[in-house]
């Protein structure tokens, strides 16, 4: 899925059923380090995250929404995991 500042895309490095990461166009280090003018990003990206949350929830019937922060995230842009599978548990 894609919008004007944001898209989301399938990662095949998985060991979950579903692995979909969505991430902003513009360069944002974290959830943390947003600037104001960034604003209006994040909320373009929460509804792409909110679009494939429903999608992947009404086909799987669960999923998980996270993003990752300090040592924590690899990498160093923001990026949010809209996952589901056994192998999370």
């Amino acid at each position: 899925m894609r919008d004007r500042s944001c898209f989301s895309l399938l990662s095949y490095a998985s060991v979950l059923s579903v692995h979909i990461v969505a991430i902003p166009k513009k360069h944002i280090p974290s959830l943390t380090r947003i600037d104001e003018e960034d604003k209006e990003i994040l909320h373009d990206l929460l509804e792409v995250i909110q679009q494939v949350a429903r999608e992947v929830e009404n086909e799987y019937g669960a999923c998980r929404v996270m993003t990752n922060l300090g040592e924590y995230q690899e990498s160093k842009h923001l990026h949010w995991h809209i996952v589901s599978g056994d192998s999370f548990a």
